[in-house]
This record gives structure tokens, C-alpha cells and sequence, in this order.
């Protein structure tokens, strides 16, 4: 009675492209907060943004690295699949 709409094929390359780009949005906005809160100004407390959080940037550089890499040797494998 009811029409069953036919399922579409699963494609990995349109999805990893898709992951990625929510990883870099999911990055960024992480990132973005964790350089607001660092960088707010608190009374009496006359320090350096670098002294402050010393290790933002390494810790940023990591991550997106990390996420990157291991989402493009997924897309480099997909290849294969075609």
C-alpha cells in the first residue's frame, strides 16, 4: 500500500568531505572560546596573553593536525573503493 522510497547508496567521499569540514567548524569554535576565555582581562591580574596560556597554540596545532591527517588518509583510501 505505502510506496518505500528506494535507499540511496552510501558514498564515503561526499561523507568524509562533510566530517571534515564539521571537524575544522568544531575546531574553530573550540579554539575561538578557549582564546576568549584565556584572554579576558581580570582585575589585578596584569599578565601577558603568552604567559597566560603558553601552550594555546601548541595545543591547537596538534589537534588540527591530528584531525586533519587522519581524516584525509580515510579520503585517500576511499579511493579505492570506486
Amino acid at each position: 500500500m505505502s510506496k518505500q522510497r528506494p535507499r540511496l547508496p552510501f558514498l564515503p567521499k561526499p561523507f568524509l568531505f562533510r566530517l571534515l569540514g564539521a571537524i575544522f567548524l568544531a575546531e574553530f569554535l573550540l579554539i575561538g572560546y578557549g582564546v576568549y576565555r584565556c584572554g579576558e582581562i581580570r582585575p589585578g591580574e596584569p599578565v601577558e596573553f603568552t604567559k597566560r596560556c603558553p601552550k594555546i597554540g601548541d595545543r591547537t596545532q596538534e589537534m588540527f593536525t591530528l584531525a586533519t591527517a587522519t581524516i584525509l588518509s580515510l579520503l585517500t583510501d576511499t579511493g579505492k573503493m570506486d
